[in-house]
């Protein structure tokens, strides 16, 4: 058995044939130098219900020294941690047991053997600001402190061990800061609802000003979407200061905004607001793309050409082809940033209208390309039947996702009967 207390800095035993064992250890936050070489497979065992053991490392290399170590520990009362079922013959046994107090986690992180050296790369967290050791999970031991450890199992070899120990801190136990998040659409009062209705086009400005630490102070802060309908393309402007953003809605669905505010212990803390966008009357079908990448160029998406047709009738025939130019009685057409939404009035016929949505690819879509989505919203619903193209489509090819059922909101084949709207 090998042992050496960190506490007595130059004192190293070595008992038995036991190789020699020296120890690296990096100031706080630093780290000791690595080395490279050939890397052991670790086998960490359990070790929460072992004995209460001393500060300190040892080397087991056959069954004889685990029982001395556990034995020399032992608390009266508590179970002897059983010995592992290894070939002690090709199989030895590292343990490292914290020698601070301040220590709250000790883990072996790799083993490597490189100039007839084994290296062992051990991370120790230290409990953050204002933190108590976790209170000991052995009934026997509660009241006594348990010293972190970690123990391992790995091929034997004859050579010496030099122990790497690298330091960093934890986080503080400090309260998270504290945020009261609001957001608004431009031109209206504030109000207290962590969830607000708006509509594409609005523009919804945030205020992130009330974020307070419990020690300390705010030293940054990061905007989000935690949430955001697929086709949306919307952006964050963030003012210099950060307490403030704003975005301009651009499609129908669920919006999350999230701020995060750290505090100079990089403790986080977030607020939240939703803002939900749903038709407010009729029913919207919302036409955009999917799949997208925010590294994407967006003038090179392919230039569409829509048609929501009255079925019976040719394209371009007036009062019946809605179109972006063309508005009719039963639809009109509007553009956000990327996303087209067509706004489906309730038809005055008897069963609902029958229509059918006609998309001209003029540029054509090639491979790998975002996906083009029709979406169908009801009213008062942020929640839609999805119909997409994912196929390449050539030059002026046409997609017709079918007929427009508003009983359900979905498409249909035109060949098919039209069914009863429930409205």
């Amino acid at each position: 058995m090998l042992f050496r207390d960190r506490a007595r800095l130059g004192l190293i035993l070595a008992l038995g044939c036991n190789p020699a064992l020296s120890v690296v250890e990096a100031p706080v936050g630093e780290k000791t130098p690595r080395d490279v070489g050939f890397e052991y497979e670790l086998a960490h065992l359990h070790s929460e219900d072992y004995a209460l053991q001393k500060p300190g490392m040892y080397v087991m290399i056959a069954a004889p020294d685990w029982l001395d170590i556990w034995e020399n520990g032992h608390t009266a009362g508590a179970k002897l941690p059983v010995t592992p079922e290894v070939d002690w013959t090709t199989t030895e046994a590292l343990a490292i047991v914290a020698s601070d107090d301040k220590v709250g986690v000790v883990q072996v992180d790799r083993i490597i053997e490189t100039k007839g050296v084994l290296h062992v790369y051990v991370n120790e967290e230290l409990l953050g600001d204002r933190c108590v050791p976790p209170v000991n999970k052995n009934p026997l031991r509660a009241k006594t402190h348990e010293w972190p450890m970690d123990v391992v199992t790995f091929r034997k070899r004859p050579i010496s061990l030099m122990v790497h120990v690298d330091k960093a801190k934890g986080l503080s136990c400090d309260p998270v800061p504290k945020v009261e998040l609001k957001c608004v659409i431009a031109g209206t009062p504030a109000g207290d609802s962590s969830t607000i209705n708006a509509q594409p086009g609005q523009v919804i400005e945030c205020d992130g000003t009330k974020a307070t630490a419990a020690i300390g102070f705010i030293s940054d802060r990061n905007w989000y979407f935690e949430k955001h309908p697929q086709e949306s393309f919307a952006k964050f402007a963030v003012e210099a200061d950060e307490q403030h953003a704003k975005f301009t809605i651009d499609a129908y669905g669920e919006y999350q905004v999230k701020m995060e505010a750290i505090d100079d212990r990089t403790k986080h803390g977030d607020g939240r607001v939703n803002v939900m966008v749903a038709p407010t009357d009729n029913q919207v079908i919302q036409l955009g793309w999917t799949q997208w990448d925010r590294k994407d160029d967006p003038n090179k998406y392919p230039k569409l050409e829509i048609h929501f047709l009255e079925v019976g009738f040719p394209l371009g025939t007036k009062d019946h082809d809605c179109t972006d130019a063309t508005p009719t009685s039963f639809c009109e057409i509007k553009l956000s940033g990327l996303t087209r939404q067509i706004t489906v009035k309730n038809s005055k016929q008897a069963g609902g209208g029958r229509y059918k949505l006609i998309v001209k690819y003029v540029d054509g879509r090639g491979p790998q390309q975002p996906v083009l989505c029709a979406h169908t919203f009801a009213k008062g619903s942020t929640v839609a039947v999805e119909s997409c193209n994912y196929t390449e489509q050539a030059p002026g090819a046409s997609w017709e996702p079918g007929v427009l059922n508003q009983s359900t909101g979905g498409f249909e084949d035109p060949n098919k009967p039209k069914t009863t709207p429930k409205f």
